[in-house]
This record gives C-alpha cells, sequence and structure tokens, in this order.
C-alpha cells in the first residue's frame, strides 16, 4: 500500500508531517462503476483523493471515490491516520485541505484524536462582519506605506449553523492597490496554528 511506501521512505518517524489533501477530476467515458456527474465540472468523473506529504511532496495515499463532493464523513482520514499511528504513536499529524474538507464531523473527529487541521472556509458576511475592523486597518496600511499588496491576518471565534461549536478562524485578506479589482479575503478554520495577529 502506498501508505506504508510513504512511512518506510523515512528513516525515524518525524516530529510532525503536514498532509495535503484534495481531489482531481477524473473524466468517465462510459458507464464505470462509481461515475456520477459532477455539476461543478459540467462531468460524468470519479474524484479520487490526493494526499501528499508537504515537506517532500511524496504521495501518501490515493483513494477512488465517486464523482461527488464528500460528504464529510471521516472514514478514509480514520484509516490513513490508523496507519500513521501503528507506525509513529507520537508523531504531530497536521491536515490541511480547502473548503469542502471543512466539515463538522471531520473537524470534531480530528479533535477528539488529537489531529490538527487547517481547512478553507467558504467565505460569507457574518464571517466577513468579525473580522471588518481588521481589513479596514489592512488597507489603510496598504495606502499609507504605499506598498503594491498587503496581506493580514486576523483571527477570531466562529460557528458556521452545521457545527456544535465555535472553533478559532483566521481570514487572510489581500489589499492590492485600490484600483486593482483583486482584493480577496481567504479565510480557514484550524485548530493548529498559534495565535496570530494582523501584519
Amino acid at each position: 500500500m502506498l501508505v506504508e511506501l510513504w512511512l518506510s521512505s523515512y528513516a525515524a518517524p518525524p516530529e510532525s508531517v503536514t498532509l495535503d489533501i484534495d481531489d482531481t477530476l477524473d473524466v468517465v467515458h462510459g458507464h464505470q462503476q462509481l461515475w456520477l456527474f459532477n455539476a461543478h465540472y459540467d462531468e460524468r468523473c470519479f474524484l479520487p483523493i490526493h494526499v501528499y506529504d508537504a515537506a517532500t511532496g511524496r504521495p501518501v495515499a490515493m483513494i477512488l471515490r465517486s464523482g461527488k463532493t464528500p460528504t464529510g464523513k471521516e472514514i478514509h482520514l480514520r484509516r490513513l491516520v490508523r496507519r500513521i499511528r501503528a507506525r509513529w504513536p507520537t508523531t504531530r499529524i497536521v491536515v490541511r485541505g480547502d473548503s469542502h474538507y471543512v466539515r463538522a464531523q471531520v473537524m470534531a473527529w480530528c479533535e477528539d484524536n488529537g489531529i490538527d487541521y487547517i481547512f478553507g472556509l467558504p467565505g460569507n458576511r457574518v464571517l466577513q462582519r468579525l473580522v471588518d475592523e481588521a481589513a479596514d486597518d489592512i488597507r489603510t496600511r496598504r495606502a499609507l506605506e504605499q506598498n503594491a499588496v498587503l496581506r493580514g491576518y486576523a483571527e477570531t471565534r466562529y460557528k458556521a449553523k452545521s457545527w456544535k461549536t465555535q472553533r478559532r478562524s483566521a481570514p487572510v485578506s489581500r489589499q492590492p492597490p485600490a484600483a486593482s479589482p483583486s482584493a480577496s479575503s481567504s479565510p480557514i478554520s484550524t485548530n493548529a496554528l498559534p495565535r496570530m495577529s494582523t501584519t
């Protein structure tokens, strides 16, 4: 199994590993088992999950799955972590993924099992209101310091409707020159990062 090859690629268990998790479009031709139509891609497809070691770029796991967006069931993650913990019981594990992995069940399972996570959050008005003051500060500093672009980070507590508890959220604000239309905010939900401040 791929995860065993990856584990064996280390001479000794590392102090920590960061696992990047994402899926990739695999278009299906014909009527193969597990294919589903995915409206986002407008294709019949598989969406296999790829897991990579962020430090080395080595593949950790590839999991074939149907073409629908992950539901948040943590079964794949649970199996992977069990394999890693069997060989590296004290290694700190951090899982990173984009916003369709930020599911209440996954975050709760990570919290209950000592797994740190950093997941993208879809932006929304509630989250934006929580960090408006920090975003205004970043815009002002960018203008006063005449920086081409300034990025800033703010930390807040946020609870989506589907979550049972508040979680740390850290919107990242990118402020380009005023004439540019590309100002952006990329919020994350995490239990992994040290306390952040606006920079």
